[in-house]
C-alpha cells in the first residue's frame, strides 16, 4: 500500500480508517447502550454503501462476513513482530507496554506514536483496509505475512494502526457486540431490530443486512444452499419500552407481581 498525496486539510477518498477509530473511541468512552448506538448509528448514515457493509462488518469484530470462510491467520506473534518492525522497537521494550495496557491495539497506538517523529497524515479508508485484510488472507507464510503488516504500520498514523491491530486481534473491545451493531442499524435507519436481526442470521452478512436496511429491502430473506447462517441470542435490554419496541405487532406486557409478561394478541 502506498500513500497518496493528500492535500492539507483534506480527506483521502473514500471513508477514513482515522473516522471509524475516532468514532470507536467515542463509543468505548460511554457505558450507555443508547448512547454507543446513538454514535455508531449516526456514523452509519455517513457512508456510502460499500463503505457502510465494511463498517457494520468491522464494528461487529469481523474481518470477514460470517458467511465468508477466509481467514488472516495473523496471531499474535505476527502483529508483535511487525510492530517492532514499524517501529524500530524491540521485543523487549514492547512486552511491558502489552502488560500495562493488556491490549493489542493499545499497545500499537503508543508505539507508532513514539516511533513518530512527525505527524503522520491518516491515509488509510476502509476500502484499503478491506484490501490490507483480503492481502493478509492470501499471504502465505509467516514471515510475508509479518512483512505486509509491517509496511503497513510503518506508514499508518497511531488511530489508523491502533483499529487495524483490533480488527487482526478479532476484537475491538469498545463494549460493542453485534446485537448492539444490529441496534444502531436498526435506530439510525427506522427499521425494526427484529428485522434487521432476522436478515442478518439468514444472510450471515452483518455489512449485506446493513445496506439492505439503508434500502428498505430486509424482506422476502431466504436461506440459501450451503450457505452458513448464525444463531439469534439474546441480547441485554436498556428497559421496558426497549423491549417493547423489539417485540412484533400484537404482543403485549403486562405486569403481574412485580414481574412483566408478555402478552399476544390475536388479530381480528
Amino acid at each position: 500500500m502506498s500513500k497518496k498525496a493528500t492535500p492539507e486539510g483534506a480527506e483521502p477518498a473514500g471513508a477514513p480508517l482515522q473516522k471509524f477509530g475516532e468514532v470507536a473511541d467515542a463509543i468505548s468512552a460511554t457505558r450507555k447502550k443508547l448512547e454507543k448506538t446513538a454514535l455508531l448509528g449516526n456514523y452509519f448514515k455517513e457512508l456510502n454503501d460499500a463503505d457502510l457493509a465494511r463498517a457494520a462488518r468491522y464494528f461487529a469484530g469481523h474481518q470477514f462476513a460470517l458467511s465468508d470462510s477466509r481467514t488472516t491467520n495473523v496471531g499474535g506473534s505476527i502483529i508483535s513482530e511487525a510492530l517492532c518492525q514499524a517501529t524500530g522497537f524491540s521485543t523487549e521494550n514492547l512486552a511491558p507496554r502489552y502488560v500495562r495496557l493488556g491490549d493489542a491495539g493499545e499497545t500499537a497506538y503508543e508505539a507508532v506514536k513514539e516511533a513518530r517523529h512527525g505527524i503522520q497524515l491518516p491515509a488509510i479508508t476502509l476500502a484499503e483496509t478491506e484490501s490490507i485484510i483480503a492481502r493478509l488472507s492470501e499471504t502465505r507464510g509467516t514471515r510475508n505475512k509479518t512483512a505486509l503488516l509491517a509496511t503497513v504500520l510503518h506508514q499508518a498514523s497511531p488511530l489508523e494502526a491502533k483499529y487495524l491491530v483490533k480488527l487482526l486481534a478479532g476484537d475491538l473491545r469498545i463494549g460493542l457486540k453485534e446485537g448492539l451493531v444490529e441496534d444502531a442499524i436498526a435506530r439510525g435507519f427506522a427499521r425494526p431490530l427484529s428485522d434487521v436481526a432476522h436478515a442478518n442470521m439468514l444472510l450471515g452478512d452483518i455489512g449485506e443486512a446493513a445496506v439492505r436496511a439503508r434500502n428498505s429491502d430486509l424482506r422476502n430473506i431466504e436461506m440459501r444452499l450451503f450457505h452458513p447462517i448464525k444463531f439469534m441470542l439474546a441480547t441485554p435490554a436498556a428497559d421496558l419500552s426497549d423491549i417493547a419496541r423489539t417485540m412484533p405487532a400484537g404482543v403485549n406486557l403486562l405486569s403481574h407481581d412485580g414481574r412483566d409478561y408478555p402478552s399476544f394478541s390475536r388479530a381480528n
